[in-house]
């Protein structure tokens, strides 16, 4: 139960910001993603309407308004582009002042969303799949930090291994 320091209860109100008929609700963040002053909520949905092991999902964002039932919905990338999505880091990587998004997505890649800017409600976002991390399945998370000190985000990503390509496992295979 939380209280405030004079021991009265702190009641909290329920508001829906999204009933789509998605499932898999994994990973959320929020920030300021169209600089209006409103917080915003990208989130990631491992699977469409049932957990099946296909490689669907969902990156979608919630534009915050004044009114906490109103919010703006949008889906950026959905079906195997967003495989089994887990998890969303925000920060501003190109240096226009706007965040962008990283998503993790199990069953697929790293997927790199660049915010388009002041038309971030109603414009495509640029899609970028590092080749480094094209097909490489089994992202569960992924960070921003700034670890060189130069100004600029890097991104650090956990992959669990399981849904590796064939290749590399036949490597790995060699190997021992």
């Amino acid at each position: 139960m939380a209280v405030t320091s004079n021991g009265q209860y702190i009641s909290w109100r329920e508001h829906i910001i999204d009933d789509e008929a998605i499932r898999g609700g994994d990973g959320l963040v929020m920030a300021d993603l169209d600089l209006d002053g409103w917080p915003d909520i990208v989130s990631v949905h491992e699977s469409d309407t049932e957990y099946d092991g296909v490689a669907d999902g969902h990156i979608r964002i919630a534009f915050g308004t004044d009114d906490p039932n109103q919010w703006g919905l949008i889906t950026l990338v959905e079906g195997p582009e967003a495989g089994a999505a887990e998890d969303v880091a925000v920060a501003d990587v190109n240096g226009d002042g706007y965040p962008d998004i990283i998503a993790a997505c199990e069953l697929a890649h790293l997927i790199y969303l660049q915010n388009p800017g002041k038309d971030a409600r109603t414009s495509r976002w640029q899609r970028i799949i590092p080749p480094v991390a094209r097909d490489r399945g089994s992202y569960i998370r992924a960070f921003f930090a700034d670890f060189n000190m130069d100004g600029w985000p890097e991104v650090v990503a956990a992959n669990k291994g399981a849904q590796s390509p064939g290749e590399q496992r036949t490597q790995l295979n060699a190997i021992s």
